[in-house]
């Protein structure tokens, strides 16, 4: 009598418990009280720490991974707010007329050049483990660039700081069969391992950030001239930068080359090539100097700005950003306005989807993200032109 009808009131309260809940996280992010855009990249750094500890503090590195993914998806498939905005340009910040494009020295391609890769480089990714997609990680435009500045330079050895799933390393291998890579990584990656006898990998228990390993033999060993750093790694541009030139490298690759903004998580070399803050007022972002994935953050002033921009400049033979596929002014993940995005960036240099298809377009378009060559200036004054296999 009595205890069954317990038994069934308290298992019914159980059961519509549970169908509150189920329903509740099956709501849209917005409708459950989700971060916005915005929080959600602060929140994906919030936790800090580039040294990436080992143990319980790996499991954080994938909660951060995890909510860059879910960032960036939101950014790719919302409508872009902003384009309604209209094409003129931001006004009544003082930089109007001033150009916010930034290349210096001898570009290492020409749009030419590009667009006679691209046949090779379709033929590589209809390879591709994931078919190009490569969420967490470099997307299409991005890809492209990687591939045609490492045949260009034809590195015989590559260090890659940033591994993600290891479809980065997939495609250094393809574009630079012969060359010795080094895999920088705190966890170990799940979609490929080069099985090069000589690869190294520096990942899961056994991994260093890449400002430890400048002091191990093998890093002071390199053939630094002949080698090409690709950073993917969400660190500051600028002190990566300075770690690499210290060190007596003299070619890098930055696939996180962030406009201040919501999307920005470091301090990169495209922000400091702005002298005076005129890049930041633009945009209306304060000056904030971002650093591991977002999770360190300290305000800055135009003096500190124009002595890093000086320093940009002493340090560095060439700086040159690769340019987007497609035009994507009007819907950029960044949402800057149009004519604004347009002063930021170099031309397109596809009008049409082919040779990609509308699905790989529509998928990768928007996540470009001023990918940038830089050719160090070397500290003793000498040597570090162009690498040569």
């Amino acid at each position: 009598g009595g205890s069954k009808m317990k038994w069934w009131i308290g298992t019914t309260m159980a059961m519509g418990m549970l169908a509150i809940a189920t329903t509740f996280y099956s709501l849209p992010d917005r409708r459950r009280g989700s971060p916005t855009d915005a929080q959600s990249v602060q929140l994906f750094g919030s936790s800090g720490g580039t040294r990436y500890r080992r143990g319980p503090t790996e499991s954080t590195e994938q909660r951060k991974l995890g909510k860059m993914r879910e960032t960036n998806r939101k950014l790719l498939t919302e409508k872009c707010p902003h384009a309604a905005g209209g094409d003129a340009p931001s006004g009544g910040d003082g930089t109007a007329g001033v150009d916010m494009g930034c290349g210096f020295g001898v570009p290492p391609l020409t749009v030419d050049e590009i667009q006679a890769e691209l046949p090779a480089f379709v033929e590589v990714q209809n390879r591709h483990p994931k078919g190009m997609l490569n969420q967490g990680g470099s997307m299409l435009p991005h890809q492209l660039a990687l591939f045609c500045l490492v045949r260009r330079l034809k590195p015989k050895h590559i260090i890659e700081s940033g591994a993600h799933e290891g479809l980065g390393t997939w495609l250094l291998r393809q574009a630079a069969p012969d060359a010795q890579i080094t895999v920088v990584s705190p966890n170990q990656p799940r979609s490929y391992i080069d099985q090069k006898p000589d690869s190294v990998y520096y990942v899961g228990r056994k991994f260093k950030d890449f400002s430890k390993l400048l002091e191990t033999q093998r890093f002071t060993d390199l053939d630094k001239a002949r080698t090409l750093i690709f950073f993917d790694d969400h660190q500051s541009g600028l002190r990566r930068m300075r770690m690499a030139r210290n060190a007596g490298f003299t070619h890098l690759i930055f696939d996180d080359n962030y406009v201040p903004g919501a999307t920005s998580d470091n301090l990169a070399l495209k922000q400091v090539c702005n002298a005076n803050g005129t890049l930041h007022a633009m945009l209306g972002e304060p000056l904030l100097a971002k650093d591991d994935f977002g999770g360190r953050s300290k305000p800055f002033t135009k003096r500190d700005l124009q002595a890093w921009h000086n320093e940009l400049k002493t340090s560095v033979q060439t700086y040159w950003e690769f340019p987007p596929l497609w035009d994507v002014a009007t819907c950029n993940m960044h949402s800057i306005r149009p004519a604004d995005y347009t002063r930021l960036t170099k031309p397109p240099i596809l009008r049409v989807s082919a040779p990609f298809t509308e699905e790989q377009r529509s998928a990768a378009e928007k996540k470009y993200v001023w990918i940038n060559y830089v050719q160090l200036t070397p500290l003793s004054g000498g040597g570090g032109g162009k690498t040569v296999g």
